[in-house]
């Protein structure tokens, strides 16, 4: 049982890492647009 738990923990700790990556990712592309519209 804990070895399910475990496995589901480190699915969601896939997720959280994978949407900050895209978040981080989308604040650089934003953050080069507006350098280029300068």
């Amino acid at each position: 049982m804990q070895a399910i738990l475990d496995f589901k923990g480190l699915g969601s700790a896939n997720e959280f890492i994978r949407q900050a990556n895209n978040q981080w990712t989308g604040t650089l592309e934003n953050l080069a647009h507006s350098i280029m519209l300068q």
